[in-house]
Parts: structure tokens; C-alpha cells; sequence
């Protein structure tokens, strides 16, 4: 006899669920089998991606390995933090027993930056200790999480320019909801890159531990001034960060909610302005004339409201750093990151609060 079209349908229906059913079992099977990896895989997380996964990246290469270890100085904040500041030669300027991390990573914004200070604080501890505050907390605060577009390009009339909160909510969500799922599967997929002698995606970012800081593709030996290319570079980069673009109309409170969230887990906040190469900030005034000057009195405002210290460093010479330090228009090389972690950490030694009564 022959099927009814609805018997028919049934049987589509049943093979179709049955497919589903049998391909969300293979996508979970593979990320356990992923996360139930050795390590060094056992600790590999991608280094870059949304925000909320590349403060996990900070979680797996420099907060698990330090165990129960707590800094006194934590140094948060994007890559002007994670290529240009030395915990190692920050430690040299702090006095004795009060070692600092750099907490850095790039495009951090200043929501993570408060998570991992939160993860560091309520993190692995020896039996019987309590969650003890950090004795200090530097938040270093760049333009990009600052500002945003300005006039929406005529060819996407219908666009609402939200200053990225939306769209980044949107992606942390679903990262939330996912990270065993990617973090499985990334895991596996490295795992069988090697068995198979396969070519591995060359971390872009690698962590420096006798440094503590971050390193990357030899920004640590180059140098701008002497580039043929310098006026280009600089003028590039301006353009990215400084072209069609407006102070956000959340910056100071971004900013405000940041030193709001590292109260309970610091004894004192000190905001951080970065320095910028002298041509990169010419070019930027062209760009947009007051823009930079906007974004430093936003930084400024938003401490003299909370009552906490700004180390302004948006004048490279004022924090210690010669024209030849820069690597690019807002990363330094090695010799400029020594000499601004040195200028940094004598600063920081003289606002460092005692330590608390237990």
C-alpha cells in the first residue's frame, strides 16, 4: 500500500529529528573530549576573538599558573598595558613584598579588566586564608573604548550607532552561553593539528613571564623613528583611531562604573592615561582637533569625581619615554617599555597605601 502523504511527512519529521538529534550528540561529544584534554591543551584558549574571550586568555596564561599567588599591584587594562609595562621592572620601583602582574591583554576593555581583578581577588587561595584586596589596582584607560562613530556612512542610512555596547553585549552573551562548546573544540582541533603534523596558527601574542608582559612579533627590538615608513604609520594609525569619530556619550561613565567595580577589590585605584608618539598626536589633532585633548579631560573628570589619582602620561617625556622608545604610534620597544615602567613605578611607589589591618 502506498504512503499517505502524511505518513510521509512522519517519517521526514522522524529522520530529520533523528539527524538533529545525533549531530548536537557529535558536537558535544567532541568539545568533552576537547576539555578533557592533557595539558598543555587543558589550557589552551584562543588569543583572540570578543572581549569576554580574551580576558579568559589572561585567565589561562598568567592568572592559573600563579596558583594561589597574590600581587600587591595589579595593572590592568588593553595592549598599551601588555606590551608597554614590565611588572618585572615595575617591581624593582615598589617596595619589598609588594610585587606587581600586568593583567594586560589587547582590546581589553575596562568591564574585563574589572572581571579579572575580581578573578584574582576570589581566586585559588591556601587552606584557611580569606579573599584579601589588592593593595592597588592601575587601570590604564585608551581612546578607542572611549569613543565612537560620529556621522554613519550615507550608504547605511538605517544604521544605529550604538558606540558598540549593544553588539559587544551581544557577543559576550552568546560566549557565556558557548565557552565549553568553542573551548572544546579549539582545544581538539589544536590537538589534532599536531598529531597530524599539521601547521599550527602562530600565536600572534605570547606571555613573558620573567618580564610580565606580553610580547609581540618583535614590536620589543623595532623602532618608529628610524623607519622609512614612520610618516605613513603614523598617519594610518590616527586615521583608525581619530577619523569619524566623537567622544561616546557613555565615556565617563564607563569610566565610573570601572573605578565602581574595583572598590571592593583594591585599597586605592589609579587611572592611567597612556602616552602616544609626538607625530601620531599631530596628526591626530588635524584629524580631529580637540578630540585627544577631550578624551584626557574626560579621564581626568571621571577621577576628580571618585576622589582617585590620575598618572597622566599622555605627554611621552612626562612618564620617562624618549622619541626612539616608541615601537609603533602607541606601542613602545623594550627600551621605551623599561624606561616608562621604571617612571610608572616610582610613581605608583609613592601612592601605595599601607597595607590593611586583617
Amino acid at each position: 500500500m502506498a504512503a499517505t502523504p502524511s505518513t510521509a511527512t512522519s517519517v521526514s519529521s522522524a529522520r530529520f529529528g533523528i539527524t538533529l538529534m545525533l549531530l548536537v550528540l557529535l558536537v558535544w561529544a567532541f568539545a568533552w573530549i576537547g576539555n578533557a584534554l592533557p595539558a598543555p591543551w587543558s589550557g589552551d584558549v584562543p588569543l583572540s576573538g570578543p572581549g569576554i574571550q580574551r580576558r579568559e586568555a589572561v585567565r589561562a596564561n598568567v592568572i592559573a599558573p600563579q596558583g594561589d599567588w597574590r600581587p600587591c599591584v595589579a595593572l590592568l587594562g588593553d595592549s598599551r598595558v601588555a606590551f608597554n609595562l614590565s611588572g618585572a621592572v615595575i617591581d624593582s620601583a615598589l617596595p619589598d613584598g609588594c610585587p606587581s602582574q600586568n593583567y594586560g591583554f589587547p582590546a581589553l576593555g575596562t568591564v574585563h579588566a574589572v572581571d579579572l581583578a575580581a578573578a584574582i581577588v576570589n581566586g585559588p587561595r591556601a587552606a584557611g586564608d580569606r579573599p584579601q584586596r589588592l593593595r592597588m589596582a592601575v587601570l590604564s584607560v585608551s581612546e578607542p573604548g572611549l569613543l565612537a562613530v560620529a556621522r554613519l556612512p550615507a550608504a547605511d542610512p538605517w544604521r544605529v550607532d550604538y558606540g558598540r555596547r549593544w553588539e559587544s553585549r551581544l557577543t559576550n552573551a552568546l560566549w557565556e552561553r558557548t565557552e565549553w562548546l568553542q573551548l572544546g573544540h579549539h582545544r581538539l582541533t589544536i590537538f589534532l593539528r599536531e598529531r597530524a603534523n599539521m601547521t599550527i596558527p602562530p600565536r600572534v601574542w605570547t606571555w613573558h613571564a620573567g618580564r610580565k608582559a606580553w610580547r609581540y612579533r618583535g614590536l620589543e627590538s623595532r623602532t618608529l623613528v628610524t623607519l622609512p615608513r614612520y610618516e605613513t604609520e603614523a598617519f594610518a594609525m590616527a586615521r583608525s583611531y581619530f577619523e569619524n569619530r566623537r567622544l561616546s556619550p557613555h565615556a565617563g561613565a564607563s569610566i565610573d562604573e570601572a573605578i565602581a567595580g574595583l572598590r571592593p577589590l583594591a585599597q586605592q585605584i589609579v587611572l592611567l592615561i597612556p602616552p602616544v608618539e609626538a607625530r601620531f598626536a599631530t596628526i591626530a589633532e588635524l584629524i580631529s582637533p580637540d578630540l585627544r585633548q577631550t578624551v584626557r579631560e574626560t579621564i581626568l573628570a571621571a577621577g576628580r569625581r571618585a576622589g582617585v589619582p590620575v598618572i597622566d602620561c599622555s605627554s611621552p617625556a612626562a612618564c620617562g619615554i624618549r622619541p626612539e622608545g616608541f615601537a609603533d604610534p602607541v606601542h613602545l620597544n623594550e627600551a621605551g617599555a623599561d624606561a616608562y615602567s621604571q617612571a610608572l613605578g616610582a610613581r605608583l611607589a609613592r601612592l601605595l597605601p599601607l597595607p590593611a589591618a586583617d
